[in-house]
């Protein structure tokens, strides 16, 4: 993994500023210790952080092609990249290294834009054609690795992440409204966008052509097509063949490699299939906590046994006051998913043993792993059902039902799912995966950024490209989840807190054979009686012992409720309401004392909410002498 950055001028004659770039690079420095590079040649600047995974010696870059005319950085890896130097040299092509970064230069000179189509890996790159004067971006199909651009008025520049365009002088970076009010919605802002205006995130599977000051996007790359046809034995044995092959893929590396274990089904298949490939133990990472609900090690030290890994695991007890800074200046951009933290600290700890992890990630959007798309299978059920039944499942007597406060309680969850069945269903999912409800956050936002608030904001759920092409709604809810959720919340997760510590994390359900496979499977295949992942414990039932194929999804979750009403409550009350979030006229002050207080007495489970606001506020004040 490294850190990418880089800056076109809009005039060739006008070079680029060595000590500019240099200080852009070194603000990614905690994405690669191992290396840096920089580039500037012709008005154009590459520079480069490099974490060394192959060819540790050889690799440095930027990487230029046989004559110095093409020049090449790159965040990620090419799992690929072995059988694709065989092609290319035997059509001529030279290579001075065995760095995965060399293939893409020889690549492009080959292919040009048409090269993305040929890669298996995740990544994000620039390309910098010295002869065209053009600079060529690209981010990796499912987005797992980040790529932000900023257009100013003679320059454009680009970065794996927005800390490094701070260093530029030009740069005047303004909050977003509709980034504000979609960061609330969802707890990410979903790309293009970013949080501020002006930058803007490159869409997964998308590339993008700089040149005399323009940006052009175009997708290259999509994963809905014609449904699968073979029966049930055959399925499975392909997507175990897939998977297989995509663990195969991403084993290869120079440096010490393991696994992050959960005890969940996607992580313990990861596990077993790594086992079957080595001659040493595979080594496991896994934390727990003191609360049961929230401790997955016995279920990770059952699959440890079974497939004897040499195992690690910690009882961590997170000092949250004294890392939230560091956690939120990592996270670059405000992301308020909880479950950074323990990513975070299950990285640091994995990082003392190994510099690669493998990890179970992806497996949910593709076979329909999350609790909401149960939900969504099952109001699919319900809505063919007679009015009459209708009425006495969905009726208004629900809203007289008290609320328990507890966010898990079975209670709540229903009447949240009942008073979302009156919506169409993509506007039903859109309310289920809110953090805000559209009347919530109509009353948390001040007069002063609702006025500045595009009507457009949010709308990405009926937009969706992914979605559309989907037959049930079922199946569109996965599509969003894979367009949208997966790479602006999770894979940004997984991205910024592994990286802080120097660790890749590899994704094999996320190769784009498994996904494309995954996505067009027929949804009876997935899910089953509003059980997902069906294919999943069928192919898999051998591998996995039955405890684990048997349980549902527990999620990476933390007991935030609890710390904000404990250890985090000086923190949440002191940051938020003498802010700058209230200070500058971005959160109703009133709406927030009523959110505080009702979560502080025990009336209602504002945790996740109340956590997404201090990301927020404490992101606006690490960022505040420049936003």
């Amino acid at each position: 993994m490294c850190g990418i950055c880089g800056i076109l001028n809009t005039d060739p004659g006008s070079p680029v500023r060595e000590e500019e770039l240099r200080a852009m690079t070194e603000a990614l420095r905690h994405r690669g210790p191992d290396d840096s590079g920089i580039l500037c040649k012709g008005g154009a600047g590459l520079g480069v952080r490099r974490l060394s995974i192959i060819d540790i010696e050889g690799g440095h870059q930027p990487i230029p092609n046989e004559n110095g005319t093409v020049f090449v950085v790159l965040n990620g890896e090419i799992y690929n990249y072995m059988e694709l130097a065989r092609a290319l040299r035997a059509k001529g092509h030279a290579f001075r290294t065995r760095s995965d970064t060399e293939v893409l230069v020889h690549l492009y000179e080959e292919y040009g834009e048409e090269m993305p189509a040929h890669l298996n890996g995740m990544f994000a790159f620039a390309v910098w054609d010295a002869d065209k004067r053009r600079l060529f971006l690209v981010r990796d199909r499912l987005g797992q690795k980040p790529l932000y651009y900023w257009r100013g008025r003679e320059r454009v520049a680009f970065a794996s992440e927005i800390k490094s365009f701070l260093k530029l002088a030009d740069f005047r970076p303004e909050i977003q409204a509709g980034s504000v009010s979609d960061y609330l919605t969802f707890g990410y802002v979903p790309h293009p966008s970013s949080i501020l205006q002006d930058v803007g995130k490159l869409p997964p599977a998308h590339c993008a052509r700089v040149e005399g000051g323009g940006v052009r996007l175009r997708r290259y790359w999509q994963p809905m097509g014609e449904q699968i046809t073979l029966g049930r034995n055959e399925a499975e044995e392909r997507l175990r063949d897939l998977l297989d092959d995509a663990v195969r893929l991403r084993l290869v590396s120079d440096v010490p490699l393991g696994a992050f274990l959960s005890g969940g089904i996607d992580s313990s298949i990861i596990a077993g299939l790594m086992a079957g490939r080595g001659d040493e133990p595979v080594r496991t990472f896994t934390i727990g906590f003191d609360e049961r609900r929230y401790d997955e090690r016995p279920y990770a030290r059952m699959v440890a046994d079974r497939f004897g890994t040499k195992h690690v695991e910690e009882v961590v007890r997170p000092d949250v006051v004294e890392m939230f800074e560091k956690l939120v200046w990592h996270l670059d951009e405000p992301l308020g998913d909880s479950s950074a933290v323990p990513t975070f600290m299950l990285s640091e700890m994995a990082r003392r043993s190994v510099k690669v992890a493998l990890s179970g990630d992806g497996g949910d959007e593709c076979f329909l792993g999350y609790p909401r798309h149960s939900a969504m299978w099952l109001s699919g059920k319900l809505e063919r059902l007679p009015r009459i039944f209708r009425g006495m499942l969905f009726g208004r007597w629900w809203h007289r039902v008290p609320a328990p406060a507890e966010q898990k309680n079975p209670v709540y969850r229903w009447k949240r799912f009942v008073r979302a069945m009156d919506k169409s269903a993509l506007r039903r999912y859109y309310e289920w995966i809110s953090l805000f409800d559209e009347k919530s956050l109509d009353a948390l936002l001040a007069s002063d950024l609702k006025a500045k608030r595009p009507v457009e904001s949010g709308m990405y759920v009926e937009l969706s490209d992914y979605s559309g092409r989907m037959r049930s709604d079922v199946g569109k809810a996965s599509a969003l989840d894979l367009e949208y959720y997966l790479p602006c919340d999770l894979m940004a997760k997984v991205d910024r807190t592994s990286m802080a510590h120097g660790l890749e994390v590899r994704s094999p359900f996320l190769d784009h054979r498994v996904v494309e496979f995954g996505m067009n499977l027929p949804d009876a295949f997935k899910i089953k009686r509003g059980r997902g992942k069906r294919i999943l414990r069928s192919a898999f039932a051998d591998l996995l012992p039955r405890e684990i194929a048997k349980r549902g999804k527990m999620g990476f979750a933390v007991p935030v409720g609890r710390w904000l009403r404990e250890e985090l409550r000086e923190m949440a009350h002191d940051l938020l309401m003498d802010g700058l979030l209230v200070g500058r006229h971005i959160i109703c002050r009133e709406a927030l004392e009523t959110l505080l207080a009702d979560h502080m007495a025990g009336r209602a489970d504002n945790g996740q909410r109340l956590w997404a606001l201090l990301v927020l506020e404490k992101w606006l004040r690490l960022f505040q002498q420049r936003v």
